[in-house]
């Protein structure tokens, strides 16, 4: 069965994520307040950031246990975001997963040479996306 859905229903699944705080950096705000809400339906903590900016002010105050970066960051610092993060010893082994618009092959490569260690394209499939963070979650602590 699925974590976000309950088999046979097209219905985010309350409380799957439940204990789990992620920062979903950049995206369009519709986009970003829709994917917010579905994490919080299903249990999860979540700090939103509309720049890379925001999300590293964010990560001063908060340590989640996944990080999602849409690759269309305003200040074009959608693979560097990453890099930067990684430079801080309390962020090196934070997972993190990309969303992008599209992907060709070289755009996959760079992305999984940035560290990422998925990348989801449109449209994102909410039951795809909550075993991925299940997933990257439990491999690590906060």
């Amino acid at each position: 069965m699925s974590p976000l859905r309950p088999r046979g229903r097209r219905k985010t699944s309350p409380g799957v994520l439940d204990g789990i705080h992620v920062l979903l950096v950049g995206g369009p705000e519709d986009s970003r307040d829709v994917l917010t809400r579905l994490l919080r339906y299903a249990g999860a903590f979540v700090t939103a950031a509309a720049t890379g900016n925001e999300a590293q002010a964010a990560l001063r105050i908060v340590r989640p246990h996944v990080l999602i970066v849409d690759l269309g960051l305003p200040e074009a610092a959608d693979l560097g975001l990453l890099a930067s993060l990684r430079a801080t010893p309390t962020l090196r082994e934070l997972p993190a997963v990309a969303l992008a618009g599209h992907a060709t092959l070289e755009i996959r490569r760079r992305v999984m040479r940035a560290g990422f260690q998925a990348l989801l394209l449109p449209p994102v499939d909410p039951d795809v996306l909550g075993r991925l963070i299940l997933a990257l979650a439990h491999r690590t602590a906060p």
